[in-house]
């Protein structure tokens, strides 16, 4: 919610533009969002405080409202440098303007080809409109790269000239020279972790440190089947795009329903699925967890009417969503079948619950699916169990020491891995739907953004660069599809890079 409030105020749109460009799914609730939102600032006013967003949209009404501060200011401050343009957003880029209104001695620094953060509200038209805005300004391009190989950039190069709202340039290296980019189709998303997983032990072989290695994606979901892989072959990682993909919440939610219906006397499970209930808190879960734990069928016991009288009101009102889980589960047919199991799980209350707790609901959900395309793999859902808790487990031993530098690949988004530079790198995913995202096809405006994150993860390597994707795709919505190689790799001419084919 204070995502939202912040986004409104950063962009200078009303609360609902901004919720319906980054929050859709809790459109419903925008009156009562409305409502917090106004009591939030008679709070802050009561009390005398201000958030950082009230710094910014309250230095710009001083500038506005006191004419004679403004000119003392603006007085003041002859020149004016704002570094990382690319990423203010509008409420920034005013207040800078009427900053600099009296000199207009201002310089501002920044890559339009890195302009990656428009869901954080940056405004690419502030830098990519600087010289409308500030006639007879003088551009300077810095085409120096003294990070990545000539072959590298080249691709880099090739691939951001298919913007159209950019200031061209081409990137040069100082006469680094290396291999052309290797673009890596394997069969599946197993296969393609297999090769990354083996490339990297290989790399290591041949001297590379661990350190200068990394894998980024598009999306965190993209990196499970990869994490899965890295474990079994014991290869250090570290996530820098947030917890490992099984320490997630709503996958441990997840694994827990599934837990708790195989083995019933699995207390932990029961109770963290029996807290998801808006309603029922600890107190309340332990008792219902100890008639359950001493019945001869518990989970028949769980879903009787028997229950109701152990809650609260409001645990009363949504206890429903419960036992729809449970009942979807009870099927032997389902929940021997991992993979079905978890769309049920998900189709029968879970998807509301992410809804109304998570501000990132379609990541979540997108991880969700993730499992459920992983868990098609297993013949049972116990097979399924005892693999992740054996990976887990391996997970969670000390494969490197606390503070050790060196002996980590790292695993990120694009997003995350911005300023960043490994020797080798390598981005996945690279199949159509999965990079550019599928959300942001058809707009132009939302897929040039897209290659410019494209081009971000390109320019994150220094010699070598392997651009992998699946050609097969098993969802569980619609089974195996083939997948077209990205638009963005599509639009490259051959020359750039190196096909190569991998042998299952």
């Amino acid at each position: 919610m204070l995502d939202i409030i912040s986004r409104s105020t950063g962009t200078v749109t009303p609360l609902t533009d901004a919720m319906e460009d980054s929050h859709p799914h809790l459109f419903e609730y925008a009156g009562e969002i409305q409502q917090v939102h106004e009591r939030y600032d008679t709070k802050k006013r009561t009390m005398n405080l201000v958030d950082f967003d009230d710094l910014l949209f309250l230095w710009k009404m001083l500038l506005l409202e006191a004419p004679a501060i403004k000119e003392k200011l603006s007085e003041r401050f002859f020149h004016i440098l704002v570094d990382e343009y690319q990423d203010t957003n509008r409420l920034q880029a005013e207040i800078i303007d009427l900053m600099a209104g009296r000199h207009k001695n201002l310089m501002v620094v920044g890559d339009d080809s890195q302009s990656i953060y428009s869901f954080r509200g940056a405004c690419f038209d502030n830098i990519i409109n600087f010289p409308r805005q500030y006639p007879g300004a003088k551009i300077y391009k810095l085409t120096t790269n003294y990070r990545s190989s000539r072959e590298i950039l080249n691709l880099a190069n090739n691939s951001i000239a298919h913007n159209t709202r950019q200031y061209p340039k081409d990137l040069y290296s100082l006469e680094r020279s290396g291999p052309l980019p290797a673009l890596v189709p394997l069969k599946n998303i197993s296969l393609q972790a297999e090769f990354i997983s083996q490339r990297i032990l290989d790399l290591v072989d041949e001297g590379v440190p661990m350190r200068e290695i990394a894998v980024l994606y598009r999306s965190h979901y993209q990196s499970m089947d990869l994490q899965m892989e890295l474990t079994r072959k014991r290869i250090p990682y570290e996530i820098r795009s947030g917890l490992r993909f099984f320490e997630q919440a709503h996958i441990k939610d997840i694994t827990s329903w599934l837990r708790a219906v195989l083995n019933p006397m699995d207390e932990i499970s029961w109770i963290r699925i029996l807290k998801l209930t808006p309603g029922i808190g600890n107190v309340t879960a332990k008792k219902i967890w100890e008639i359950v734990s001493s019945a001869e069928n518990p989970v028949e016991t769980a879903a009787s009417d028997a229950m109701i009288r152990l809650l609260p009101g409001r645990g009363r009102e949504n206890w429903h969503m419960f036992r729809s889980n449970l009942d979807g589960l009870k099927e032997e047919n389902v929940i021997q079948r991992p993979s079905e199991a978890i769309r049920a799980i998900l189709n029968k209350g879970y998807d509301a619950y992410l809804k109304g707790n998570y501000e990132n609901y379609e990541d979540r959900k997108q991880d969700i699916e993730q499992l459920s395309d992983y868990a098609d793999n297993f013949r049972s859902t116990s097979e399924f169990l005892g693999d992740l808790a054996l990976l887990t487990s391996v997970q969670a031993e000390d494969i490197i020491g606390p503070g050790e530098e060196g002996d980590s690949i790292a695993l990120s988004t694009v997003h995350r891995a911005k300023g960043l530079e490994w020797s080798r790198v390598f981005i996945i995913g690279l199949a159509d739907g999965g990079f550019p995202s599928a959300k942001s096809m058809g707009e132009l405006e939302k897929e040039e953004e897209e290659r410019r994150v494209f081009y971000v993860a390109l320019t994150r390597a220094k010699d070598e660069l392997y651009l992998c994707y699946p050609v097969m795709d098993n969802r569980w919505y619609d089974g195996s599809v083939i997948k077209r190689p990205s638009l963005f790799i599509q639009e490259l001419p051959e020359h750039v890079y190196e096909k190569w084919e991998i042998e299952e």
